[in-house]
């Protein structure tokens, strides 16, 4: 896929991993700052741990019984 696209999202989908692991704050928050991510949605059948909202800097904007929306401060 990626010679096809010439998109590399081996790199991303690991650095995305990597937040989601929630092992490193500073990593994480700069992860998103440098991505300029503004919203984060997680279906909850897929959050294996879960995110520390206040040490990311995340406001919960919208809860139901299958999904999570958080906004990036």
């Amino acid at each position: 896929m990626v010679i096809q696209t010439g998109f590399n999202y081996e790199d991303r989908l690991s650095k995305v991993r990597n937040f989601f692991d929630q092992n490193n704050t500073f990593e994480d928050r700069e992860f998103l700052k440098k991505e300029m991510i503004d919203f984060i949605y997680i279906p909850k059948a897929q959050l294996e741990i879960p995110i520390n909202s206040a040490q990311n800097n995340l406001d919960l904007i919208f809860e139901n019984s299958e999904i999570l929306i958080y906004k990036v401060k």
